[in-house]
């Protein structure tokens, strides 16, 4: 269903009724413009069915983590089944990794002593602890304006988890997680507090609600910007939105672009784009595929494309800048712009290497 209207109770005696996101035609070339509302259960069940469907598990539910133990080549994880058949009978099952995305009262994040940190924000300090993680950090406040897991974090851990899983990288490749994570929640965080001063005085002085475009990983040290300036300044929640796409930044639609074979049309509907490889768009007319230093060339998808008219210049800039490479990451956010193959092989030396 679409946003629903939201009533404020400001303390000087206000109620003020507004709309928590106005609907948008065209935002940012954002694939998904505007937000909607899902039931947890509806949400639940149609991940479920796809997990099961396309990956072939179940989701057991009814089974609680009690206890984990990690060391250098996994964890050892204890749960007890909580079924009228099993008995709370216990099962300890071993595993490379541990992933804990169990919410606010987080089993995981109390276990491994990730605390929250409570003289300057209810906030992580940290997101892993050797090989065990976080999928996002306990808050307890929430901005009706902000939603505090709008970035995405489980997609960030995923793609890279997925590689390191297949012996491709090394594990240094899971340390960016937490750097690009700690960065994005602790601008948010700052964002949060400044909306909240303004909605206590009035409700429409307030900012409009935060998109996932906001967000940037501008300065990771995975991402390669030909164009990006030494020592600028990157808001995290922030720098995503001024008009030009940059390596870092959540990769925006391109409309009006010719393939290869001579079809109109967009980067979203190309198809180009997938969630368990790394896309690298040329714009030299040049395949760049067998000169990238990539284990498997099935971790790559190359595509060319040739801008038309002045559409791909409002968010790439292509002929402004004379960019050459463009790679967006699984996770759908930019891992380089680069005007040649130098930048291409640097970026994925930083994956691989």
């Amino acid at each position: 269903m679409e946003m629903p209207s939201a009533k404020a109770h400001i303390p000087n005696g206000q109620n003020l009724a507004f709309e928590m996101a106005s609907v948008l035609e065209d935002f940012r070339g954002c694939l998904n413009n505007n937000p909607i509302v899902l039931s947890q259960y509806h949400h639940e069940e149609f991940l479920r069915n796809r997990i099961t469907k396309n990956y072939g598990c179940q989701v057991e539910s009814g089974t609680e983590l009690v206890s984990f133990e990690p060391d250098e080549r996994g964890v050892v994880a204890r749960l007890k089944k909580h079924h009228a058949h099993s008995s709370n009978a216990e099962e300890i099952v071993w595993t490379p990794y541990l992933v804990g995305a169990d919410g606010g009262h987080s089993v995981v994040r109390k276990i491994a002593g990730l605390q929250d940190m409570k003289s300057e924000g209810p906030m992580l300090e940290t997101f892993q602890l050797g090989r065990v993680f976080v999928a996002g950090g306990r808050l307890s406040f929430q901005s009706i304006l902000i939603n505090p897991h709008i970035d995405g974090p489980q997609f960030n851990l995923g793609w890279k988890l997925a590689l390191v899983l297949k012996g491709l990288p090394s594990q240094s490749l899971l340390g960016t997680y937490c750097f690009e994570r700690v960065l994005v929640v602790a601008a948010m965080l700052q964002k949060t507090n400044r909306l909240t001063g303004k909605i206590t005085e009035n409700i429409k002085t307030a900012s409009p609600v935060s998109f996932v475009s906001d967000i940037t990983y501008r300065g990771s040290r995975i991402i390669v910007d030909d164009y990006a300036s030494a020592g600028e300044f990157v808001d995290f929640y922030g720098s995503g939105v001024d008009g030009s796409a940059r390596a870092g930044d959540r990769a925006p639609d391109a409309p009006g672009l010719l393939t290869e074979s001579g079809e109109v049309t967009t980067l979203f509907d190309s198809g180009v784009f997938a969630s368990n490889a790394h896309t690298v768009i040329t714009f030299a007319k040049e395949p760049p595929q067998k000169l990238l230093p990539v284990p498997n060339p099935g971790l790559v998808r190359v595509a060319i494309i040739v801008p038309q008219g002045s559409a791909s210049e409002k968010h790439y800039r292509v002929k402004e800048r004379d960019l050459k490479f463009l790679v967006v990451r699984p996770d759908g956010v930019i891992g380089a712009l680069t005007k040649g193959i130098d930048g291409l092989k640097t970026y994925f030396r930083k994956i691989f290497v």
